[in-house]
């Protein structure tokens, strides 16, 4: 287990949402922001949320219209989102580290976020290049209508 995960599983982890602000405070900042930037489904109509925790953007972006694959390594934050998703469509969990869920998806995406800490949080800078290279790989960045594979 890594240093980050078992710090999150023995600590971080019952503090989260307490320690980020609460939950509707931090659902609200992040719709906000997601409206000021025009944030809305492209062609795939699907978007990754990379270290989602308990949520912050995950339901926002549900509520504008995306399918989202929520990725996170915390069961405990996995469950939390699952509870409070409860009946919004469109939301896949997945209880993985960034890494192996990006390894493992082949599915286009028009989105991909990874807000908050999670980038320091990875292992090593060969870990972090890798993941941006598998990114990458998924991201389809559209122009003004045109399409721009692996930019």
């Amino acid at each position: 287990m890594s240093r980050v995960k078992h710090h999150y599983d023995t600590l971080l982890a019952d503090a989260y949402t307490w320690m980020l602000g609460g939950f509707d405070a931090r659902i609200t900042q992040s719709a906000a922001l997601f409206e000021r930037l025009n944030v809305t489904p492209g062609p795939t109509g699907r978007a990754i949320d990379i270290g989602c925790g308990t949520g912050f953007q995950t339901l926002p972006l549900l509520r504008r219209g995306f399918a989202v694959d929520a990725v996170d390594f915390s069961e405990q934050l996995s469950s939390e989102l699952r509870s409070v998703a409860g009946a919004e469509s469109g939301l896949r969990l997945h209880v993985l580290d960034a890494v192996e869920y990006l390894s493992e998806s082949q599915e286009p995406v028009d989105l991909i976020v990874c807000m908050g800490d999670t980038l320091v949080h990875f292992e090593s800078r060969a870990y972090l290049t890798r993941f941006l290279q598998l990114a990458r790989a998924v991201a389809r960045v559209w122009d003004h209508g045109y399409y721009h594979p692996g930019l």
